[in-house]
């Protein structure tokens, strides 16, 4: 395919929150950008679904809107997708057996319970660690921290054949195949020629094994999913076949493009050198920190993950922490009337001072602290297991001073990710930072205050959408590895450098810091 009069890449964004489509020149800029909402489903508390024929109806519409001006000049199509959301088919029939389930469900929670705190897991840890320690092998000790979580597909996966009727016949027979989100996109976009998912997205599944960089045998079995109906597992700048004439697009362009969102993000911000470090504040706040072809032993809240593996041989894990902390507090803030919407936060925060000595918190209800809950027990806080408290409110205080105690919060809760990963690792000399929240530039100068580092901010604020772009974009060897895109796309940056935190900030940091529990 002639790259000069294909100048253009396709590039499509299925997030937690909202399904982007956009073109972008191989320049790097984004020429058309589209978006709508997610729609999600609860049937019951804590769950959270994606219809796949809605979802598939709203690719179309956004995927035709945006490309109807440029059909003639899309090079390829790059794709992203949150991670470790799922649907399961029949093989026979090809028919979906149930919406997608989202990482963000919780209905097997109590499963997760069971899991790790059942008497063969617990001393399963522990043999691996004693003998971790005494062969000093950091795979094994790895291992030992092994929890299972709702964000993660097994337990999930293990609910579906458990509870669904029907689904533990066809996995009696072998006709049970398990598909996640970014497998089922390229099934849908390829009029079915395969289904195949990338490294990135494969290692938040669950079973895949980060350091045999296949599926794991023991678990797909433990779990209840047959082995050999996993999708194909490909490096992200494969060719995973071409958009089906079929589908009346106005163009058939190949698909060299795949990877998790929050991996495209750091891609998308050209964070490719070890000691990179990213913040997504986004639904939740999560913090990676690249660190090379080695996978370092880790423990507690945080977790590796591969961050990318492409044909050119690039190849890099990440270290990821996370807080349940996120948006949804901001959100809260218009629900219940203190402010308007999101984009006023700033101006709010901006008309007072300080927070005039009210501190604010959120936690999960009926858990000591959320960092307990997720190791122990492997459930996530949800929105509607999140109670909030103001400590400190006077007759003096006003709306503004809520709202800025909320952002101050935030911020929080950003550095201790920061603090998280710097002790395991290294701290960054720079930060980068994308998600929702990312638009405070109140909460990103409190952040580099906080931690003395400065932070930048994507200016097009599209991580994950750039990510994917790049990788489609060596797929079609627009340039040759990550290297080369560094050298021929400039990315803009917007800066907050350090300054020195007030006094009365870092009272209230502190404050927070010992009495967080207690609230």
């Amino acid at each position: 395919m002639d790259v000069k009069s294909h100048d253009v890449i396709l590039v499509l964004d299925v997030g937690t929150t909202n399904v982007k489509a956009a073109i972008i020149s191989t320049e790097g800029e984004i020429l058309r950008l589209e978006s709508t909402r997610l729609k999600t489903t609860s049937p019951e508390r804590g769950w959270c679904e994606i219809s796949p024929d809605v979802l598939w109806a709203d690719i179309l519409n956004l995927i035709r809107s945006v490309s109807a001006p440029f059909r003639h000049r899309i090079l390829t199509l790059g794709v992203t997708t949150q991670r470790g959301t799922f649907t399961t088919l029949n093989t026979e029939t090809g028919r979906y057996l149930h919406n997608f389930i989202t990482w963000t469900d919780d209905r097997a929670a109590e499963l997760c319970r069971y899991f790790n705190t059942s008497y063969s897991m617990k001393m399963g840890r522990w043999f691996l660690w004693m003998f971790a320690v005494v062969t000093k092998n950091d795979f094994l000790k790895c291992c030992s921290g092994f929890q299972v979580t709702c964000n993660s597909v097994l337990a999930r996966s293990k609910w579906v054949v458990d509870e669904v009727p029907g689904v533990r016949e066809l996995h009696r027979r072998n006709v049970l195949q398990l598909v996640t989100l970014d497998a089922w996109l390229i099934h849908k976009l390829t009029g079915g020629y395969q289904v195949s998912t990338d490294y990135t997205s494969a290692g938040a599944t669950g079973y895949f094994d980060l350091w045999q960089l296949k599926f794991c045998p023991i678990q797909t079995y433990t779990f209840s999913v047959p082995y050999d109906t996993l999708p194909e597992v490909r490096v992200s700048d494969a060719f995973y076949g071409r958009v089906a004439s079929s589908l009346n697009l106005g163009f058939s362009s190949p698909i060299t493009g795949l990877i998790a969102d929050q991996q495209a993000s750091l891609l998308g911000n050209q964070l490719f050198s070890t000691t990179d470090m990213k913040l997504t504040l986004g639904t939740v706040f999560s913090a990676q920190i690249v660190t090379g072809t080695y996978t370092h032993p880790t423990a507690g809240a945080i977790f590796p993950q591969i961050g990318y593996k492409l044909y050119s041989k690039d190849f890099s894990y990440v270290a990821e922490a996370s807080s349940m902390v996120g948006g949804g507090h901001v959100d809260w803030l218009v629900k219940i009337g203190l402010m308007d919407a999101p984009s006023h936060l700033d101006a709010i925060c901006a008309s007072v001072s300080d927070t005039g000595g009210v501190i604010f918190t959120g936690k999960e209800m009926d858990k000591v602290t959320r960092v307990v809950d997720l190791i122990e027990n492997g459930n996530v806080s949800r929105e509607e297991h999140i109670t909030r408290c103001f400590v400190g409110v006077t007759s003096n205080t006003t709306v503004a001073h809520l709202v800025r105690a909320v952002a101050e919060y935030l911020a929080f809760e950003c550095r201790e990710l920061v603090l998280t990963l710097s002790k395991a690792y290294q701290r960054p000399k720079v930060l980068a930072v994308d998600g929702g929240v990312s638009r405070s530039k109140f909460i990103l100068q409190t952040l580099a205050d906080l931690t003395s580092v400065t932070v930048k901010q994507l200016n097009s604020g599209e991580g994950s959408l750039m990510g994917a772009f790049f990788v489609a974009g060596i797929g079609m060897e627009v340039w040759r590895n990550l290297e080369h895109v560094k050298e021929a796309v400039s990315v803009d940056y917007t800066f907050y450098k350090p300054r020195k935190p007030s006094a009365e900030l870092l009272d209230n940091m502190n404050t927070w810091k010992q009495n967080r529990c207690l609230f």
